[in-house]
């Protein structure tokens, strides 16, 4: 038997604050939301209205997620997987070239460190360059 761990833990000093358990798909409960969800709000249950901001990265990192603890009031940051099928179409296929992308938009090319913000409706992307790009959603 293979067992996970998820950690929800201070990221200055380490301190652990819940940790839960995985040992593989349970065959007596059908699951309502995706696994990723599941252990994120399982984590985070009682800490809502209290100003906290999670950092996750991409395994985690869902719009439904993102408005869900929105609502909690529970800042998030998520580095994002372009290629998940969860992600809005206009995300996915927004590329990015130099000239103008509206009258409000120009577009320049970017070197590496730099970083380019695309907001649409109540969502941000940041796509930051690096060896690869880099692609992050906070929902604040």
């Amino acid at each position: 038997m293979r067992l996970k761990f998820w950690v929800l833990s201070d990221c200055e000093t380490g301190y652990v604050y819940k940790i839960k358990m995985y040992t593989g798909k349970s065959m007596k409960t059908k699951r309502k939301n995706p696994l990723a969800f599941d252990v994120v709000t399982k984590l985070l249950k009682g800490l809502s209205h209290r100003g906290h901001h999670l950092f996750i990265d991409n395994y985690y990192t869902t719009i439904e997620l993102m408005d869900h603890l929105q609502k909690q009031q529970i800042g998030v940051t998520g580095t994002v997987n372009m290629a998940r099928v969860c992600f809005p179409k206009a995300l996915k296929e927004f590329k990015l070239e130099k000239g103008i992308l509206d009258r409000y938009f120009t577009c320049i090319t970017l070197m590496v460190g730099d970083s380019y913000l695309l907001v649409k409706d109540d969502k941000t992307l940041v796509k930051w360059l690096n060896k690869r790009d880099v692609y992050a959603i906070p929902n604040i």
